[in-house]
This record gives C-alpha cells, sequence and structure tokens, in this order.
C-alpha cells in the first residue's frame, strides 16, 4: 500500500469492494482504528533509537544541544574519577620515580620505593655535596665551640651573681675566676694562640666589684687594667669601674712620687743593721705630710706611706696607729690596707673593744671574710679563755667548708690554725697543738706563727733532752726535726726568736706567759 492509499485508509475514505464479506469488512474497520490510535500517540512520545545517540520526535537543534550538556556531564564525572583514582595512586607512589609503590614496611610515611632507597645508598656525592657536607661539620663545630663558651662564661657567672646578692663575695669571686679560666682553657684547646674568645667586660666588672666588697680593691688591679685597654671605662655603664681605676691610679701616682722623693731614706731603714727609732724620721714624716694637702695626690695613700716607713722603725705604735685611722676613713678602697694592721696594734695595746667592733662589722658586711675570726680567737686567748675561742674558730671552720671554691676546698686560713695550736696547747692537749702547728706551717710561715711553731716543737721534743750532732752542728729536735728546721729559717733571714719565747725555752717563762699575757703577734 503507497502513501496515497495508507492516507485515504485512515482518513477513512476507503473504497468501496463488494467482494469482501462482513467479515472481512469488520476486520479491516478494526485495523484502521488502531492505526489511528497508533499515530494519535505517536505525537506526543518521543522515541529513541536503540543506542541511543538520534531522538524521534525532536528537532536536530534540541538533539545536540543535549547531547553537548550530556557529554560535558559525561566529561567531568570522568576527571573527577580519574583525579580520585590519580590522587589515591600519588600516595602511594614514591614520590622520586613515581612509578613503584613506597617502602613502607620500616615507616608508614617513607616517601621512597625500595629501589630508590637502595639507589640512594649506593649514591656518591658529587662535589657540591661534599662542600655542603663539609660546611655543616664547620657550621656545627662552631656551634659547639661557641655553645662552649657560652655555657662556660654564662653558668658561673648566674651562680657567681646569686652569691653576691647573699653578700658571699668570696664565692662570688670564684664563680666569676672560674668563668675567666673556663674561656682561658678554651682558647688554649681550639686555638693554641692568642685568645680569640673573652670573658666578657661585664665579667671582669663583676670581679672588680666583689674584690672591692671584701675591701680588697688593690687585688682588683689587674681586672682593672682589662677594662682600662678595652676603652670601657669611659662608657656610662663603667662609671663604677672608672671610679675604682681613679683610686688605684692615684694611689700609684702617689706611692712612686714619694718613693721617688725618699728613696735613699727607704734605702737606709731597709739595711740598716740596727733598728732605728721613731724620732729618727720624725722630720721626714712631717714633709710627706704635706702631700695630703695636695689634690693631685691621694691623701690615703699618703697615710699608707707614712705606716710604711713607721715599720722599719721602733716604738711607732702610736704613730702607725694614727695613719691607719686616717686610711680607715677611705673606707672599703682601702679595708685591706688598715683592718688587719689596726687590730695587731689594738691587740697589743689591749683595746679589745676597738678589735670586736672592727672585726664584727667586716664579717658583716662580708660574712665570709674568715681571716677575722683570728682576731677575735686572739681576744679571747689574751683573756685566757681558750675554750672560747676554739668556739669561734669552729665558726670559721664552718664559714669556709662553705665557701665556694671551684677547683679544690678552700683551706682554713694558717692563722687561724696558728691560733688554734695556742689554745690547746694552753688546755694541755699536745698532741693537737702539735697537728694544727704543723697544718699551719703546711700553708704558709710568717714571724708569729714561725714562733709558735719553733716554742712549741722546743716545749714538746726539744725540752730535756741533749742535742746530737750532725755535719758538726747540734741537731735538737731528734723527733722530726721540726725545731731545727724553723730555726734554721730564722737564721737564713737574719731573723731572731721572740725575746718571750727565748725566755720560754730558757726556762724563764711558762707558755701562759708567752701565749697570753706576753705580746699579741710574737715579732
Amino acid at each position: 500500500m503507497d502513501e496515497n492509499k495508507e492516507k485515504e485508509l485512515l482518513e477513512g475514505d476507503v473504497e468501496k469492494n463488494d467482494t469482501l464479506t462482513e467479515q472481512e469488512k469488520d476486520e479491516v474497520s478494526e485495523i484502521l482504528e488502531n492505526l489511528k490510535k497508533s499515530k494519535s500517540d505517536s505525537e506526543n512520545q518521543v522515541v529513541t533509537d536503540w543506542d541511543g545517540l538520534a531522538q524521534v520526535g525532536n528537532t536536530d537543534e534540541d538533539i545536540v544541544a543535549e547531547e553537548t550538556v550530556k557529554k560535558e556531564e559525561n566529561a567531568e564525572t570522568d576527571e573527577e574519577d580519574e583525579e580520585d583514582i590519580s590522587d589515591a595512586i600519588e600516595d602511594e607512589l614514591c614520590i622520586n620515580c613515581g612509578k613503584r609503590k613506597r617502602y613502607t614496611e620500616l615507616d608508614e610515611d617513607y616517601p621512597y620505593c625500595k629501589s630508590c632507597r637502595e639507589k640512594m645508598k649506593k649514591t656518591r656525592m658529587n662535589a657540591w655535596g661534599v662542600l655542603n657536607l663539609l660546611f655543616i661539620i664547620a657550621m656545627a663545630f662552631v656551634a659547639v665551640v661557641w655553645g662552649a663558651y657560652a655555657a662556660g662564661v654564662a653558668i658561673p657567672v648566674i651562680k657567681g651573681d646569686k652569691y653576691m646578692r647573699e653578700g658571699n663575695y668570696y664565692s662570688a669571686l670564684a664563680c666569676y675566676q672560674e668563668a675567666v679560666s673556663s674561656v682561658e682553657s678554651l682558647n688554649s684547646e681550639t686555638t693554641g694562640t692568642e685568645a680569640d674568645f673573652d670573658a666578657g667586660n661585664r665579667t671582669y666588672a663583676r670581679i672588680i666589684k666583689a674584690y672591692y666588697n671584701i675591701g680588697s680593691l688593690v687585688s682588683a688591679q689587674d681586672y682593672v687594667s682589662v677594662l682600662k685597654e678595652a676603652g670601657a671605662l669611659e662608657m656610662p655603664r663603667y662609671a663604677d669601674m672608672k671610679k675604682y681605676s681613679d683610686v688605684l691610679s692615684g694611689m700609684a701616682d702617689t706611692c712612686t712620687a714619694i718613693q721617688t722623693k725618699y728613696q735613699n731614706l727607704f734605702m737606709e731603714l731597709n739595711y740598716a743593721t740596727e733598728k732605728k727609732d721613731i724620732s729618727d724620721i720624725r722630720k721626714e714624716l712631717a714633709e710627706i705630710d704635706k702631700f695630703k694637702a695636695d689634690k693631685k695626690y691621694n691623701k690615703y695613700a699618703v697615710a699608707y706611706m707614712q705606716v710604711y716607713l713607721c715599720q722599719y722603725v721602733e716604738n711607732s705604735e702610736a704613730e702607725q696607729i694614727k695613719y691607719l685611722l686616717e686610711l680607715k676613713e677611705g673606707g672599703k678602697d682601702y679595708e685591706a690596707i688598715w683592718a688587719s694592721q689596726l687590730c695587731m696594734l689594738y691587740l697589743d695595746e689591749g683595746k679589745f673593744d676597738e678589735v670586736e667592733k672592727i672585726c664584727n662589722d667586716i664579717i658583716k658586711a662580708s660574712p665570709e671574710s674568715v681571716e677575722f675570726y683570728q682576731y677575735l680567737m686572739k681576744i679571747q686567748i689574751k683573756k685566757n679563755n681558750p675554750e672560747k675561742a676554739l668556739e669561734i674558730y669552729k665558726k670559721a671552720e664552718t664559714t669556709v667548708n662553705g665557701i665556694y671554691y671551684s677547683t679544690e676546698p678552700l683551706s682554713m686560713p694558717y692563722t687561724l690554725l696558728t691560733e688554734k695550736a695556742v689554745c690547746h696547747a694552753l688546755m694541755g692537749d699536745k698532741e693537737e697543738a702539735l697537728n694544727a702547728i704543723e697544718e699551719s706551717f703546711g700553708l704558709n710561715l710568717d714571724i708569729h706563727s714561725a714562733n709558735i711553731y719553733a716554742l712549741l716543737h722546743y716545749e714538746y721534743h726539744v725540752k730535756g733532752t741533749k742535742p746530737s750532732e750532725k755535719d758538726g752542728e747540734k741537731v735538737y729536735d731528734s723527733k722530726d726535726n721540726g725545731y731545727d728546721i724553723v730555726m734554721g729559717i730564722f737564721e737564713s733571714n737574719g731573723i731572731s726568736v721572740n725575746e718571750d719565747v727565748k725566755a720560754a725555752m730558757e726556762g724563764k717563762k711558762t707558755l701562759e706567759d708567752v701565749l697570753v699575757k706576753g705580746e699579741a703577734y710574737l715579732k
């Protein structure tokens, strides 16, 4: 059936055909009716082809637009899926080659694969890598050295500052000097030549301040010179150091001027066969006194030189006390010069209250000034109270044990050990007395302790014995030769045994006469 025929059939224009039976006509009518329904439905429904690429019922523009949108949506979806897959894969791949999985058996975060890991182990360094390695090693060395330098200075200085706040100036001084020694040692180990590191101006300033606080500014001279050479004294920060420097310079200039002018007098007194009297130098003392009115001279240094002259002559105690009291007015700057000597003179004159005041004031200001316990002990010895003197010794011993010392424990001053020996001798403790005087002798020996040493050895070893002959000389002390040793020291230095000690050896005086009633310091 052609199109025209079909159209006719659909429109109902059917050619009459008498050849059809009634049943056949009914079947044709039913077919036509069904065709009409199908035509009506097809106008309202889109029918797609089998592979989804073409659509029936839409225009060409609609079909193209819809396909374009679908393609873009599909492309975005594909890209997202690929990106997710790519990320997941990259997380697992070696960051070096990007091909193999990371070697996570030892470390789950290890970024390289096993193959790259082995290659890196075998890879040789190039020149640049060697230079980098050497640079790293050099920087590490520098860091270690500078770290040692910083620690060597900072740690002891921090400790020293703590002691300074507590008033323990000897301990503080030991800490600051430890910092200086640490830097010197580091310089020696790293260069062996000129120092590359310095303890720093602030450390030297602390040392000077510590010396000042213990009344020994003169001992700080070398550290003041270091600051002066560095130009630090002109800085406002070190104004107090400049003041100390001026004091020391003024003292040095004044002493030099007086020594130069009276050079012949000093030589005459020093080499005189017989000691002169104070009356022989009164004229010179009066002349020197005029220096005090001249502002270009340090008046305290002038008084010091007058004391120095008086020590060469007899009967000068009153003059020495006068000039020492002038020095005392200078305070801490000159304490090391006047304090000990004034205490000795006051002890000989029996002015115990003045001695106690000086000692207690100094110990209060600087609790670690152990040497001043000696004069407090001596007061009790002069009052014939050796037991109380030993109590003072125990306080001094406790103080010494508490003083910080960087290298080895600080020993008791030999002068206190001498007084301890005297106490035990007065109490009749022979062995304790000998042990103490031997310990004192091992540390040092001055004229006072030497006389005590000779007296005790004579009393316990020589008295009542006969001398033996050695190389044509008489040797008295057969047990340990202690007496003969110290007497040999006296002879070689042209020193005579003290008159009180000599009288005790001759049996004219007792130990009590010499140690309690005699001179405080056996000269």
